[in-house]
């Protein structure tokens, strides 16, 4: 939990700086804050959400690095890129249950996954083993 609890923190950070989801640049590195701590909260119980913070728990880290943002566009950033995060879990199981995928991946695969699918490397390698 300790990783969840500093990319949460850092996440809500970067947010509250205006830096916002997105595939290139410092957007990029928020998305991949939030999808790996999504990732490893939802290991050992897939029905946890983001919605469940406290609002506090907004306000006190906005609070303690004096950032004035809005504590529910914080979290309203949070929960859109859970929603879309499910979205590409959904879509990458589809995908990755074709015949086509279900071998070895070879760098051509990886490639296609993720130019086509938006499927990082590391994201195939944790739906294939789950």
């Amino acid at each position: 939990l300790r990783l969840v609890c500093d990319h949460l923190r850092s996440a809500m950070v970067v947010i509250g700086d205006g830096v916002r989801p997105a595939n290139t640049g410092r957007g990029y590195v928020l998305r991949r804050l939030v999808r790996r701590l999504l990732t490893v909260l939802w290991r050992n119980d897939p029905t946890r959400e983001l919605a469940d913070l406290p609002v506090e728990l907004v306000r006190h880290t906005r609070g303690h690095f004096r950032q004035d943002t809005d504590p529910d566009e914080v979290r309203r950033v949070l929960l859109e890129e859970e929603r879309r995060f499910r979205l590409l879990l959904e879509r990458g199981r589809r995908v990755l249950a074709q015949p086509r995928f279900r071998g070895p991946l070879d760098e051509e695969d990886f490639h296609y996954l993720h130019d086509t699918h938006g499927l990082p490397r590391d994201l195939v390698l944790t739906l294939r083993q789950g």
